[in-house]
């Protein structure tokens, strides 16, 4: 973890994406990811600017986002540790390592995120079922989604959809 002051006011991003996701009014989806993206990117400006020895080099930085937009890009087909690396041009060890580094959690955590979140989104946003929901996102099953859902959620898939689905 890295400890650093936060001249790029990502606190009152993360402020501006919580009101978004509690307000959701009409464009909040892609108002919430353009504020994602500014957060990552003034997180890696506070990492990487505000100590006169930086911890990575700005080459590692570039890096830490190109594995970050190649899992984006991917994150709906089957991608693993290797794929990422081999796409890049590095070893799934130093792909590994960056990630974390840079990031606080695996290659595999962030995948299942996005994921996720993409399954929600479609959840509320389509009538899918669960099973096209799972293969559209990249997991492997429906059960997972009924999993995540319950661990995160509390909520059934049913449940999840009446509570959020607008009409």
């Amino acid at each position: 973890y890295f400890k650093c002051i936060d001249k790029f006011n990502c606190n009152s991003i993360i402020k501006k994406i919580d009101m978004e996701l509690k307000n959701k009014n009409l464009g909040w989806n892609m108002n919430v990811q353009n504020l994602y993206l500014q957060f990552i990117i003034n997180s890696l400006r506070n990492i990487t600017l505000t100590s006169p020895n930086p911890p990575y080099s700005r080459k590692n930085v570039n890096a830490a986002i190109e594995i970050s937009k190649y899992m984006h890009k991917h994150f709906h087909e089957s991608i693993s540790l290797k794929d990422i690396a081999k796409a890049l041009g590095m070893t799934p060890r130093n792909v590994s390592r960056l990630y974390k580094g840079y990031f606080g959690t695996t290659v595999g955590n962030a995948l299942r995120q996005f994921r996720y979140n993409f399954a929600k989104y479609y959840l509320i946003t389509t009538d899918h079922s669960v099973d096209k929901i799972a293969e559209m996102v990249g997991f492997s099953s429906a059960r997972t989604i009924y999993k995540l859902l319950k661990e995160n959620e509390g909520l059934t898939v049913t449940e999840f959809r009446r509570r959020y689905k607008r009409q």
